[in-house]
């Protein structure tokens, strides 16, 4: 039983050809693992009148399901000349496809899960029959639908769809509104006479695509525009947070680059740290600060009283008469 070199993608939730999509979270595997068959083309065993049957021509393996897709691996038996001949193009990569098998049991047509190109309902519950290789696959066509006595459904319109659906849904599509655009509505849609001919219906419609391309180019055109605004923007915020603090000498003239780089990148942290530097104060500031107090304040005490209240170095600097004063009474010079 040779296994072969080839993983399948067996589905996915995308819309099929036929107009409806089957959920893979929704595909019940636990009967399909105990009995894995793999047929060609979903042809199931029948008995044809002057010609061999088509048996099963092996199993799966691996299978599993990585998000959104179903995969498998498949293994062929080996006492059937045909399944060979049908493992030997897989190998050498004539067969690409499989399809999955089965019967849909639950499906419904809720707006969410309707995708672009969706006209049927989706498969919500789907109990996995089989898998096929098959000649042209893909979910363009990769799916065979069963009624409940397992006999294969064929798929060309949406009528016979519906033979595999739920009764509840059945009624569903049947309530399903449905659009037609004919010449009147059309005409109304474009706001012109229900006797517009055709040249004039087509020139309104080349006129609304046009139309809808310059309104496309001017949007696009102010998104850029906006972009550039709030860049620079930003880019003047970013200075004038810097250059404060270069003013304020919480960092020096030349931090000033490396600054602005880092809030160009992250300006609220950078605001943080800047806002936490303490700005530099002159050291006349500051013993003004610690003096706090008028002339008369000082003259009233002495020497080592101003020493010891801190304010004998700002009375120095900013009143030297006084200091000279105080010196003489502390030291008699």
């Amino acid at each position: 039983m040779p296994k072969s070199s080839k993983r399948f993608i067996l589905s996915t939730s995308a819309v099929n050809s036929y107009g409806f999509r089957v959920l893979t979270e929704g595909i019940d595997l636990e009967q399909f693992n105990k009995n894995p068959v793999m047929l060609f083309n979903h042809t199931r065993p029948k008995q044809y009148e002057g010609k061999n049957q088509i048996l099963p021509i092996g199993y799966w393996e691996d299978i599993s399901i990585d998000g959104d897709v179903l995969m498998g691996t498949p293994v062929f038996d080996d006492s059937d000349d045909f399944a060979m001949s049908i493992y030997a193009k897989v190998e050498n990569g004539t067969l690409r496809m499989a399809s999955i098998g089965g019967n849909a049991i639950e499906t419904t047509t809720e707006a969410s899960l309707m995708l672009v190109g969706q006209t049927q309902p989706t498969v919500t519950k789907l109990f996995l029959s089989e898998v096929s290789i098959v000649d042209m696959g893909g979910n363009d066509d990769a799916i065979a639908l069963y009624d409940t006595d397992m006999n294969a459904i064929e798929l060309t319109n949406a009528q016979t769809l519906a033979i595999a659906l739920t009764k509840e849904t059945k009624t569903n599509i049947e309530k399903m509104k449905q659009i037609t655009l004919n010449h009147e509505s059309v005409a109304g849609l474009l706001d012109l006479s229900e006797k517009a001919d055709g040249v004039e219906l087509v020139a309104k419609i080349q006129d609304a695509v046009q139309l809808n391309v310059e309104l496309k180019k001017e949007l696009d055109t102010s998104k850029q525009e906006l972009g550039k605004l709030k860049a620079e923007q930003q880019s003047e915020k970013v200075v004038t947070l810097v250059s404060q603090a270069i003013a304020d000498k919480k960092i020096l003239e030349g931090e000033k680059e490396a600054y602005v780089k880092l809030a160009t990148q992250d300006y609220d942290t950078v605001k943080q740290m800047l806002d936490a530097k303490p700005a530099h104060v002159s050291a006349n500031a500051q013993l003004e600060k610690q003096a706090k107090g008028t002339a008369t304040d000082y003259a009233q005490l002495s020497f080592d009283e101003l020493h010891k209240t801190g304010k004998l170095a700002y009375v120095k600097l900013n009143m030297p008469e006084l200091y000279a004063q105080k010196h003489k009474e502390k030291f008699n010079k």
